[in-house]
């Protein structure tokens, strides 16, 4: 599988915003819907986290601070739009 800034754009955006927390990498269980941050929704079916996705995430700059609205420039209103903002901005796609 190949990491590239079209992958993630591509996963991001078939996420629900009701999927996602920020400030940590997963919150929820114990009867509560599972929501992850950009990181956290790099897992497999079965929920297990694939560090070979989050790195590659991570190579491609801040991911994170533009997910969790700390980076200047993307304060679109949910980390989705947020961080799907910063890898359009990475691609040259405003």
């Amino acid at each position: 599988m190949r990491y590239d800034i079209d992958y993630f754009i591509q996963k991001f955006s078939n996420i629900k915003d009701e999927a996602c927390t920020t400030g940590t990498i997963c919150s929820g269980g114990a009867g509560q819907p599972l929501k992850y941050d950009c990181l956290g929704h790099c897992h497999d079916k079965f929920g297990k986290f694939n560090y070979h996705e989050q790195r590659a995430l991570l190579f491609l700059g801040n991911p994170v601070q533009a997910w969790d609205g700390k980076l200047d420039g993307f304060s679109q209103s949910t980390p989705k739009l947020r961080i799907i903002a910063y890898l359009r901005s990475l691609k040259g796609q405003h």
